[in-house]
């Protein structure tokens, strides 16, 4: 009989998730809990090869299919145009991955919504093993409910914010971000408005500012 996510994940007392991750060798896992994971897989009796990734959402081990990720995306009010390019690279960078992007919420940029939007999903019996927050409000208030429910970060669901706010850093665990320039978007945007009043037009073509994705522990393989 084939053995699936949900018998390893049960014996390991884990998430289907996790289990993935482990036979993935992403390095996303703790040690003791990769260890007892694959001492379930070596006790049940199979022997997987290095290239055997194939535990999604109950499929049998040893199937040869990509790694599976099911993020969850967290925005902010998509009147927002920073919203809609975020989200648009975003879905960008899921397509040329092969990465599916089913789960999009819309929320307010604070932490209260960030802890209820991230109950409803499971509510509805959507699955995800990341979240992707808009800003890093959203994210603390996803870590927040995670643990409330007695998930682990990021063994369970990763978590990723934006904007690293110095807070980010202090978390449990300590929030991944993408960090924003903001000194040098507040430099930026005096200089603009400075030639403008000198008499120039503004420019015709928005300003592009480098940002630098900080890897902590709530998505510490990024």
């Amino acid at each position: 009989m084939a053995v699936t996510i949900a018998d390893v994940a049960q014996a390991a007392g884990v998430s289907k998730a996790t289990v993935s991750r482990v036979l993935d060798t992403r390095g996303e896992v703790g040690r003791a809990t990769a260890a007892r994971v694959r001492q379930v897989i070596d006790r049940m009796g199979h022997v997987l090869s290095s290239g055997t990734v194939g535990l999604a959402r109950g499929r049998a081990v040893g199937m040869p299919v990509p790694s599976p990720t099911w993020p969850l995306v967290l925005t902010g009010p998509s009147r927002f145009g920073c919203v809609r390019d975020r989200l648009a690279g975003f879905r960008d960078t899921c397509a040329a991955h092969g990465v599916g992007l089913d789960l999009v919420v819309e929320g307010d940029f604070t932490g209260a919504d960030g802890r209820a939007t991230v109950r409803r999903p499971p509510a509805e019996g959507r699955e995800f093993d990341a979240v992707v927050a808009h800003n890093d409000l959203a994210a603390l208030g996803v870590l927040g409910a995670l643990r409330d429910a007695g998930l682990r970060v990021p063994d369970d669901i990763a978590v990723i914010g934006f904007d690293d706010i110095p807070v980010a850093r202090h978390t449990e665990p300590a929030l991944s971000a993408v960090r924003q320039p903001m000194r040098e978007t507040g430099e930026a945007a005096v200089r603009i408005l400075l030639t403008h009043l000198e008499g120039q037009d503004w420019p015709l073509t928005p300003v592009v500012l480098p940002t630098t994705v900080i890897a902590r522990r709530s998505a510490p393989a990024l």
